[in-house]
């Protein structure tokens, strides 16, 4: 199994004379010793974001710690990380990874996102009378729920080292950071099982392709057109997936 280089993203040749290219990177990964481990998030404030996946937090991360600046392939770019590698399709990863979850019944609540006319500054516009009901300057209060501080927890099968490294420069999750949301402090700890039944715990944790759970003779609820590997939001790469039964 080969992710798809040309997807990767690119840095000027010099970068990649000094090993900083991201298909060296991707070696280096794909070369690391790796074990089962538990990750743990321990939100301190509110977070926004219903669905939290761990391969789709340590990839901002390896692009947050990455020391030189890139360009990215038209559409989407893959990310390399200090992952098993369980799947390819169309040179696409499926990582040892699963989603993030809260331990135990968590609480969630209610926020608002808020967009007001900056009064403050009416008089530099040219005109005096803006719409507030529609276009650009409409103002709205809209209800969002969100996830109380609590404890989450994922399976995956990596390197410690490095995927405690990558997390220390992720300080908050999910929407609307600068404002104090999904504030989190992270820890990487080994558990004691073997490769195979860590790959269970993840495929019990996150959705599947169809294609994989067929593979593996999985069934498990249907859900239609979603994301399966990073970026999630990539709609041209989304794909039918099921939710295992446990």
């Amino acid at each position: 199994m080969q992710i798809d280089y040309s997807r990767l993203p690119k840095v000027w040749p010099s970068k990649i004379e000094k090993g900083l290219g991201y298909r060296e990177l991707a070696d280096r990964y794909a070369a690391m010793d790796k074990q089962p481990l538990m990750v743990t998030a321990q939100l301190l404030t509110p977070a926004f974001g219903v669905e939290l996946h761990l391969d789709g937090v340590l990839s901002g991360a390896v692009l947050a710690s990455h020391p030189c600046t890139c360009s990215f392939p038209k559409g989407a770019a893959i990310i390399p990380l200090p992952l098993d590698l369980l799947w390819v399709k169309d040179g696409w990863p499926l990582w040892a990874a699963g989603d993030l979850a809260p331990v135990g019944d968590a609480d969630k609540g209610r926020e608002y996102w808020h967009k007001r006319y900056p009064t403050q500054r009416g008089d530099l516009d040219k005109k005096q009378n803006a719409k507030t009901t529609a276009g650009r300057w409409r103002e709205y209060r809209q209800p969002v729920s969100t996830l109380s501080p609590c404890t989450l927890k994922a399976v995956c099968v990596g390197n410690q080292i490095e995927i405690q490294r990558l997390l220390s420069h992720v300080s908050h999750i999910g929407k609307k950071p600068a404002a104090g949301y999904g504030r989190v402090l992270w820890s990487v700890d080994t558990i004691a099982i073997d490769n195979q039944q860590a790959v269970e715990l993840v495929e019990r944790s996150r959705l599947l392709p169809c294609d994989y759970a067929a593979a593996r003779s999985l069934t498990g609820r249907p859900v239609p057109a979603r994301g399966w590997t990073p970026p999630y939001w990539y709609a041209p790469n989304w794909s039918d997936c099921i939710e295992v039964l446990t």
